[in-house]
Order: structure tokens, then C-alpha cells, then sequence
């Protein structure tokens, strides 16, 4: 089962919080997506 997602904010360092329609939210790593690399701290 596959949910629709309501809403979505995006988060510091290529992160995006998803709010789906049973109101769960997870955080998504979209740096994986865009191929970034991690700065060094």
C-alpha cells in the first residue's frame, strides 16, 4: 500500500520532511539523489 504525501518542508543539509496522509513523517536524504558529498566538519 502505497501512501500519498501531504506535505513536504524542506530541511537543512538536502533533507526533506514528508508529511503523508496517515500524518507519519520521515525525514528523506535527497543528498544521495543529487549525488552531493559530504562537506568535511
Amino acid at each position: 500500500m502505497y501512501l500519498s504525501v501531504k506535505s513536504v518542508k524542506p530541511l537543512d543539509g538536502y533533507k526533506l520532511l514528508l508529511k503523508f496522509e496517515n500524518n507519519e513523517e520521515k525525514v528523506f536524504e535527497s543528498r544521495v539523489s543529487f549525488n552531493v558529498k559530504q562537506k568535511d566538519r
